[in-house]
C-alpha cells in the first residue's frame, strides 16, 4: 500500500514535466478544436452572404441553415469547455500528486504558481472566443464595405454615362440583391437600348422603374429627366407609327379591294369604284348568333367581278371573281317559266352557291338545303 501511494507522488523535477507537457498538450489541442468552431462560424457567414444581409431576403432554407450554425457553433464550444476542464483536471491532479512531497513553502508557492496558471489560462480562453468573434464581425465588415464600395463604383459609371461598365460592375451585386442593383441594371439597360434607337425598348424598361433605396440624388434627377426625353420620343414613335398606319390603310383602300376587316362606310372607296345600287341580304351566322348581313356586287361592264359581305358595319367575307371570267352566266329562267335547275357543279360551298344563285332562292338556307340536296346525290 505504502509502495502504491509512494509510486503516485512526484517530485519537483517530475511534476514540473508532466505538467509542461499537459499544458502544451491541452494548447494544442484547444488550438484545433478552435479550428473546428472556425466550421460554424463561416457556415452562419456564408448563409448571411448567399441568402442577403437584409431579413426580407432570407428564404426559409437560409434561415435554417443560420439556426443549425448556430447550434454546431454552441456543441463544438461546449466540447472546447470540457476539454479545457478536462486539461485543468489533469493539471490539478499532478499538482496534488506533487504536493505529498513538497514542503510547506513548495506548496504555497505552487498555489500561487497555479492560481495564476488558472487566471491566464481563462484570460487566454476570453481573448481567443474574443478574437474569433472580432474576426467574424471583422470579415462580415469587409465583405459589407467591399459591397458598399462596388455600388458606390457602379453609381459613379452610370453618373459618367458608362451604363456598360456599370452593368458589368453590378453583376455581383444582383446575386446578393444589394440595395437598388436590380433597378440600376434595368436603368442602365434602357440608356443603352435608347442610345441604340430603341425608343420603345427603353421607354418599357423605364415604365415600372423606382429609384427608392441608397441612390445618388444625382442619378435620381438624371433618370427624371431621361423618363421624361424617353416619354416624348415614345410619344412622337407611337403618333408616327399611327399616322404611318392610317395611310397604309387608306393606301390600301384606295388601290385594293374590299377586305375583311374594312368598314362598311369605305365600300365605294376602293379601286372598283362604286359596288351596284342592288344590294343583296341575308343572314350571317356567327358564333351560333345570326346577323343580318349586306352584301355588295362590283361589275365590269356586265360580269361581276367581286362581292362583299357585310356584317356589323364591317366587311367579313368576300368573293374574288376577277380571274374567273370563263365561268357561263347563270341562266335567267324568269321565275315561273324557268325550265333549267341551277347546277351544284363547280361549286365548293354553299355560299359561293348561294352568291351566283341568288335571285333563285328565297334565302340562304333554301339554297343551303337545296345545295346538300343534290351534293349528296
Amino acid at each position: 500500500m505504502t509502495d502504491s501511494n509512494n509510486s503516485d507522488k512526484l517530485t519537483l523535477n517530475q511534476y514540473r514535466k508532466k505538467r509542461n507537457s499537459a499544458i502544451r498538450s491541452g494548447i494544442c489541442g484547444g488550438f484545433l478544436r478552435l479550428l473546428v468552431l472556425a466550421f460554424p462560424i463561416l457556415i452562419f457567414i456564408t448563409s448571411f452572404d448567399y441568402f442577403g444581409t437584409d431579413v426580407a431576403f432570407i428564404t426559409f432554407l437560409g434561415l435554417l441553415t443560420i439556426i443549425a450554425s448556430i447550434i454546431l457553433f454552441v456543441s463544438i464550444f461546449k466540447w472546447i469547455l470540457r476539454y479545457i476542464a478536462a486539461t485543468a483536471e489533469k493539471v490539478t491532479d499532478l499538482r496534488n500528486r506533487y504536493l505529498c512531497t513538497a514542503t510547506a513553502d513548495e506548496a504555497e508557492k505552487l498555489k500561487k504558481r497555479s492560481h495564476h496558471l488558472r487566471l491566464i489560462l481563462k484570460i487566454c480562453t476570453s481573448l481567443l472566443v474574443v478574437a474569433g468573434l472580432a474576426t467574424w464581425i471583422g470579415v462580415s465588415a469587409y465583405n459589407a464595405s467591399k459591397l458598399d464600395t462596388a455600388y458606390r463604383n457602379a453609381q459613379n459609371l452610370i453618373i459618367n454615362e458608362q451604363y456598360a461598365e456599370a452593368i458589368e460592375a453590378l453583376k455581383p451585386l444582383l446575386e446578393q440583391q444589394y440595395e437598388e442593383s436590380d433597378a440600376l441594371t434595368e436603368l442602365c439597360e434602357a440608356h443603352i437600348s435608347f442610345d441604340e434607337g430603341y425608343t420603345e425598348s427603353a421607354f418599357y424598361k423605364m415604365y415600372d422603374l423606382e429609384l427608392n433605396g441608397n441612390v445618388d440624388d444625382a442619378i435620381v434627377q438624371a433618370t427624371d429627366d431621361f423618363m421624361r426625353t424617353v416619354t416624348i420620343k415614345h410619344n412622337f414613335y407611337q403618333s408616327e407609327q399611327k399616322k404611318k398606319r392610317e395611310e397604309e390603310y387608306e393606301d390600301k383602300i384606295r388601290n385594293g379591294v374590299p377586305f375583311v376587316g374594312m368598314s362598311e362606310d369605305r365600300i365605294a372607296d376602293t379601286s372598283l369604284g362604286k359596288p351596284s345600287d342592288d344590294v343583296r341580304h341575308n343572314f350571317n351566322c356567327i358564333s351560333g348568333e345570326q346577323y343580318f348581313t349586306n352584301i355588295y356586287d362590283f361589275y365590269w361592264g356586265n360580269k361581276r367581278v367581286f362581292s362583299a359581305r357585310c356584317t356589323e358595319g364591317e366587311v367579313t367575307e368576300v368573293w374574288d371573281y376577277r380571274d374567273d371570267y370563263g365561268k357561263p352566266d347563270p341562266p335567267d329562267y324568269g321565275g315561273p317559266s324557268r325550265v333549267e335547275e341551277p347546277s351544284v357543279e363547280g361549286f365548293s360551298n354553299e355560299e359561293d352557291f348561294y352568291e351566283y344563285y341568288y335571285d333563285e332562292f328565297a334565302d340562304f338556307y333554301d339554297a343551303e338545303k337545296y345545295y346538300r340536296e343534290h351534293t349528296e346525290q
